[in-house]
């Protein structure tokens, strides 16, 4: 890496940073009358991070450093201000929240999160078999939607009022998936 392009990497890390701390401060500690300026110059200075990296490494390198800068940019505003303590009223009574009606078993749980890993793997597999790309560029896009897919269907299934008619639409979708492949493969 040249010079330029390292201070173009540092510019954008400091302007996403700076970013990030203004953004919080804004929301968090800024009067009625500078939330707004803060917030807006929050919005500048992390909307410069990518420029200025796009600008200094290209398309292609420049935009994944960015996205790990502001990752870890994020992740440094966390730790700085998160304050470790104990409660402020340890004699109060926990409350355990409750889900929307009724719980969630353990069962439930590990059923649906094996349910959507199947479906999410089948539904992908479907659709990387079926993409007009080359076999390369079909299972890239396969492996990064996959985890996404998942955390989708899960979620899905927990916020579901009517559990079974969601776990049966899931189910229904994988065995259509399935008989996309089995069709791809043997049509």
């Amino acid at each position: 890496m040249d010079l330029p392009a390292f201070w173009a990497v540092v510019a954008g890390g400091l302007a996403t940073l700076g970013g990030l701390a203004a953004l919080r401060g804004g929301l968090r500690r800024a009067s009625p009358r500078l939330r707004a300026s803060a917030i807006a110059a929050g919005t500048a200075l992390v909307a410069a991070g990518p420029v200025t990296a796009v600008v200094g490494l290209g398309w292609d390198v420049g935009l994944p450093v960015w996205l790990g800068l502001a990752a870890l940019g994020g992740i440094a505003v966390t730790v700085a201000t998160a304050r470790v303590g104990t409660a402020t009223n340890p004699g109060r009574r926990r409350v355990e929240p409750r889900s929307a009606g009724r719980p969630v078993r353990k069962l439930a749980i590990l059923a649906a999160f094996v349910m959507a890993a199947a479906g999410s793997v089948a539904m992908l597999f479907a659709l990387a078999l079926w993409l007009p790309l080359p076999p390369a560029d079909r299972a890239l896009v396969a492996v990064v939607l996959w985890p996404m897919l998942w955390a989708g269907i899960v979620l899905y299934l927990f916020a579901a009022s009517r559990r079974r008619l969601a776990y049966g639409g899931v189910a229904a979708l994988t065995g259509l998936a399935g008989l996309s492949v089995a069709y791809g493969f043997l049509g």
